[in-house]
């Protein structure tokens, strides 16, 4: 499985991933879209330098379940209810914070995974994905991608506002929470994976003969997690900018400028 050719695959898209990432973060953005745009560029989309294969979605799909190592319980229960292990990872998740658990323990558990599942892992994983992405420009394709990205912007927006509503906090608040939100593509790009992996196994098996995602399906969400998580760090400024005040305004833009210097 460790050839000399998936061995040069990873080095080009870690060589490639890393400094983009890194440019993202410089830029105030997610280290997942460098990533995805890294898989686009090296991917068919574009350059067709890397290509999918077996062993890079082996890999991928470490990325996805490497969590639920330190919850290998979680995951279990999971799978034995009827429920996939991702599910598992997530809630295992929930209780790995300093907020539970003695510090020293949440460093120890910091050190051991973040180097492996930030540096190597979840760049396979979000570039492979992208190599997935078949792009359609056409008016049918441009509508979906606009129809599901516009979806999920009103839908967090007014969910999570609805939600912070009913606990009181004021509508500027509500607002800024659900601007915020719209950063969760990482989850979003999870559950597709899942989808595409079950999908394939159910057509392996027979059970249905068309796939579960259809190729424009997949890169329309793929595209709606990139532009909405893109988006959030840009909306949530600008929102908390021209609603804030004061003491408030000046402590974002200090903690906003803070984070573009790390």
């Amino acid at each position: 499985m460790l050839t000399d050719h998936l061995i040069i695959n990873l080095l080009i898209i870690l060589a490639v991933a890393w400094p983009m990432g890194a440019l993202f973060v410089r830029l105030g953005l997610p280290v997942m879209l460098g990533q995805l745009v890294t898989g686009l560029l090296l991917g068919p989309a574009v350059f067709n330098i890397v290509s999918p294969s077996e062993a890079l979605t082996f890999l991928a799909d470490l990325g996805i379940f490497f969590a639920m190592i330190s919850a290998l319980v979680m995951a279990t229960a999971a799978e034995l209810a009827g429920l996939h292990t991702v599910i598992g990872a997530f809630l295992a998740g929930q209780f790995v914070r300093k907020e539970i658990m003695h510090e020293n323990i949440y460093n120890a558990i910091g050190d051991r995974f973040y180097g492996l599942s930030y540096g190597f892992l979840m760049p396979v994983f979000f570039a492979s994905l992208a190599f997935h992405i078949h792009f359609q420009w056409n008016l049918s394709f441009l509508l979906l991608v606009t129809a599901i990205t516009v979806t999920a912007i009103v839908g967090k927006l007014v969910g999570c506002g609805i939600g912070a509503l009913s606990f009181r906090y004021s509508l500027r608040e509500s607002t800024i929470i659900g601007f915020g939100m719209n950063g969760r593509g990482a989850v979003e790009l999870v559950i597709v994976a899942v989808v595409i992996a079950l999908s394939n196994d159910l057509l392996a098996q027979g059970v249905i003969s068309e796939p579960l995602l259809t190729e424009d399906q997949f890169s329309a969400l793929v595209l709606m997690a990139f532009i909405t998580t893109l988006l959030a760090p840009l909306m949530l400024r600008w929102s908390v900018i021209k609603t804030c005040s004061g003491n408030e305004k000046e402590q974002f833009c200090q903690l906003w400028s803070d984070k573009k210097r790390d």
